[in-house]
This record gives structure tokens, sequence and C-alpha cells, in this order.
């Protein structure tokens, strides 16, 4: 029998599944943890007007994350020798740099900073190294990563709910933490990654 066609109109009350959408359009990614890495390239970027830095200069790591089970990921990670640090006003977010209104020492360091910081601590221990050699050096290099989870919706961003101290042991929580992801899945949300540390890769 050969293919037919179909009236299309008998569909105009059906709908997709909304899980099924998030599934097949969403990247594969990792539960929360550290995870063996190398840094693939680092390519510059000067931050575009419309950035809640603009001007700043930065590299963009993609970085190869291998998920245990000998498959990789690719991640990747704005880096920065800039100090900006956090000022939280009205509930807002800002990004300031010596000089702006708002900025002191008692604020926290920006993330682009701390991973670059990171990052010197690895490899330019006595800051012998400028900022153009420490980008060589770490071009090809492995780390370690600490990797979190999110899922996000439109502008909503929420978290895997299941933590590891929660659960007897590694395999309760990772049943327990793919269920949760799959629940909200299941709403339309789209699990993300996001590297939080960057730290030596443990001796063999």
């Amino acid at each position: 029998m050969s293919d037919e066609t179909f009236d299309i109109t008998q569909f105009e009350e059906t709908f997709t599944e909304r899980d099924m959408v998030a599934e097949a359009t969403s990247k594969a990614t990792v539960r929360r943890g550290n995870y063996l890495a190398t840094i693939k390239t680092a390519n510059t970027r000067v931050a575009g007007e419309k950035s809640h830095y603009p001007g700043r200069y930065s590299l963009v790591l993609q970085v190869e994350v291998q998920d245990g089970t000998g498959k990789t990921i690719n991640m990747f990670q704005d880096v920065s020798w800039e100090l900006y640090r956090e000022l939280v006003v009205a509930g807002n977010r800002q990004y300031v740099k010596p000089g702006n209104e708002g900025y002191h020492n008692g604020l926290k360091i920006d993330k682009l900073g701390r991973l670059w910081s990171e990052l010197e601590k690895i490899f330019n221990p006595d800051g012998a190294l400028s900022i153009a050699d420490v980008r060589e050096a770490i071009v090809g290099s492995e780390v370690q990563v600490y990797v979190i989870e999110g899922l996000q919706k439109d502008d909503d961003m929420i978290w895997v709910d299941a933590h590891p101290k929660n659960y007897g042991s590694a395999e309760e929580w990772a049943i327990a933490y793919d269920a949760d992801k799959a629940e909200k899945m299941k709403e339309g949300y789209i699990p993300k990654n996001f590297i939080s540390k960057f730290t030596k890769p443990k001796e063999a």
C-alpha cells in the first residue's frame, strides 16, 4: 500500500506533547557534580553595548566535558581578567568595575573574574605568565570542572531539587535526580549545564 495524504483539519484541536518537544530539542547534559574536562579553544571577545559589561575583554572557552560513560559534552563559558564585582540594587544584579558608582571591595567578584582567577591558580600560580601566555597554556589542557544543572522555560530558571546529602547512596540520588528533572521537562523546561568551578585534575 502506497502513502496517502490526509486532511490536516482533523488536528485543529490537537496539540503536540510539550515533553516531547522539550526532550527532542534539548542538548545533552550531565548531572550536577565534578567532571574531567579539556579546554579545547579560548576565543577572544569584547562585550557589546547591550551586554552587562560593555567593552569588557574576555575569553570564550569551549570546554569538552567527559560524562563518565565515555561520551563528551561541549560547554561554553566566558572568563575575564578584568575586575568586575556584583552589585544588587532593588533585587537586580549589576556588574560594576573600579570607578563605577556603587563599587567597593566588599562586593563579590563576578563569575567571569572568579573563573579566570581559578585558571590562574592552576596554570599561573606564581604570576609569572602574562594573560596571553595563560591563554596559550590553558588551550588543550585538562581541568576538573564542577557543573551545575538548571532547567529553563522562557525567562524562568529553576534547579533540580534532588541533593546528594538527602540520599543513602549515589545510585539513589541519581534515580531521584533524573526523576525530578523528567517531571520538570514534562512542563516544558529545558535542561542546561553551567560551569561553576575550575580546579586541578585529581591525581590518578
